[in-house]
């Protein structure tokens, strides 16, 4: 026998809505956020609806890592439009071996998001000693929550010693302010 509540002309629960034809599921969207940059960007090109998630969600862009190979036409002005989409919550920069980035583009990064706290910049022939330790010097000012920094790399400018980063790195140590913020944090 039935239930006294459950009649024969009860109709079932509609099921969800179907997404629009050309609309991607939702469950991309979840897993936009364990996308690499390149396959970020890529997406980003798909179709208007997952442009503009892409586009629109800050937390997407809270870590950024350029590798090879769109690390070697990475400009100044690209890393700055890129880093943007944090809207001022970026945390950890990976810059791997970005030639054509200049201590005057990774300082506007820096000064556009102050919460940074890694930044690892090996091979970025484009940085010098002494833009590194403005760049360091403002994040401890900033901040003063910076756990990692990573250098490698040489560069040299015109008039200038050979030396380039390395050479910075032990006159940060001469300097007490920002060794607190090149303490490895555990």
């Amino acid at each position: 026998m039935l239930p006294t509540t459950a009649t024969a002309s009860t109709p079932p629960p509609a099921p969800a809505p179907a997404p629009a034809p050309g609309e991607p599921h939702a469950a991309l969207f979840l897993a936009l956020g364990y996308m690499r940059l390149p396959d970020l960007l890529a997406c980003w090109r798909v179709c208007r609806l997952l442009g503009e998630a892409v586009a629109g969600d800050p937390l997407l862009w809270r870590r950024v890592t350029v590798e090879p190979p769109l690390s070697k036409r990475l400009t100044d002005d690209a890393l700055l439009k890129l880093t943007a989409r944090a809207e001022g919550t970026l945390r950890s920069l990976h810059l791997l071996g970005c030639s054509l980035v200049s201590d005057a583009g990774l300082l506007r990064v820096v000064e556009r998001n102050p919460s940074v706290t890694e930044l690892y910049v090996p091979k970025c022939t484009g940085l010098t000693g002494d833009g590194v330790v403005k760049i360091v010097q403002l994040l401890d000012e900033q901040n003063g929550n910076t756990n990692r920094l990573r250098l490698h790399g040489k560069r040299s400018t015109a008039g200038a010693k050979a030396g380039g980063v390395e050479a910075a790195c032990s006159a940060l140590l001469d300097a007490k302010t920002v060794v607190a913020a090149l303490v490895q944090r555990i």
